[in-house]
């Protein structure tokens, strides 16, 4: 369900508070100064908001009474109520200026004082259960979202989800071990950060060393989700034999590398998420696998 508030200017406020109340309970709502933007044309966006809406809210006053605009929308509206039937048309009045002979059919509501608009807001909106609202406001989030940002922009955060704060930053730095650029958004108010959409497909990079018994690893790992599309790079230190660079990619859950004479493996454990690993000369039995420790 999707609400156009149609309004004049001088009537804002109480325009606002509709909206807001409409936002608390997930509807979703066309309001002009949210919808339409600096140099984007009027009548373009009411026509376009107009036609994707399920319900027409008409606040009438004497200040709607001599506008223009709110005259353009509420015959906009009725052709359309005209040519579907289940398009609702509700007129809220604000004051006793009389409705229009066209829309003074269409049950609406009497706004008495600003109490009563929470109340109108319930009749408005169905019964639903608690899942369906949040389900509403998360849509209604994503929305916003692609409002605010280009649909090819790496930052697309507006909020942060721990605290709600907005006082979030975003940095950008160079990955050599990708040769990649990675975006991080940060909350200054909680600590929160987060690996952003980039040119890099990685979700986190984090080094390591771990201790391997026959050889010692260290290097970086790319985690990613799925964890089958993680990367690890970095040198093992082989006892006895000169230092070794590698290069992996998980297929599965884990892997294995040989590098001269060491068979070294390496692997996931969802549960603990954590990864182990283990390395042992050909022909020796295979130690006990040793937790790759991550760096902080």
């Amino acid at each position: 369900m999707r609400v156009f508030i149609s309004h004049n200017a001088k009537d804002k406020e109480t325009a606002r508070l509709l909206a807001g109340l409409f936002a608390d309970r997930g509807i979703s709502f066309w309001f002009d100064e949210y919808e339409i933007k600096p140099g984007e044309s009027i009548t373009g966006g009411i026509g376009k908001g107009i036609e994707e809406c399920d319900v027409f809210l008409l606040m009438w006053s004497a200040a709607a009474k001599a506008s223009k605009w709110v005259d353009t929308e509420m015959r906009a509206a009725i052709r359309k109520r005209v040519d579907q039937t289940s398009f609702r048309l509700i007129p809220l009045m604000l004051d006793d200026t009389l409705l229009p002979a066209l829309v003074a059919d269409y049950r609406g509501f009497v706004l008495q004082r600003a109490d009563d608009l929470g109340n109108i807001v319930r009749e408005i909106c169905p019964e639903e259960a608690e899942i369906d609202v949040i389900v509403r406001h998360q849509q209604r989030f994503l929305e916003l979202v692609a409002k605010q940002y280009p649909e090819g922009d790496e930052v697309r955060d507006l909020i942060c989800p721990v605290c709600a704060s907005r006082n979030l930053s975003a940095l950008v730095k160079h990955e050599p071990m990708v040769d990649e650029r990675l975006y991080v958004v940060r909350c200054a108010d909680c600590g929160w950060q987060q690996q952003a959409k980039g040119d890099c497909p990685w979700v986190q990079v984090r080094p390591f060393e771990s201790d391997l018994g026959a050889a010692t690893a260290t290097g970086f790992l790319f985690v990613a989700n799925p964890i089958e599309n993680s990367l690890i790079r970095g040198t093992l230190h082989v006892l006895g034999l000169e230092d070794v660079s590698f290069e992996a990619r998980m297929t599965g859950p884990s892997l294995r590398i040989n590098v001269l004479n060491v068979t070294v493996a390496i692997s996931f454990d969802p549960i603990r998420c954590a990864f182990t690993g283990s390395a042992a000369r050909a022909g020796a039995a295979p130690p006990v696998p040793e937790t790759i420790t991550m760096l902080p």
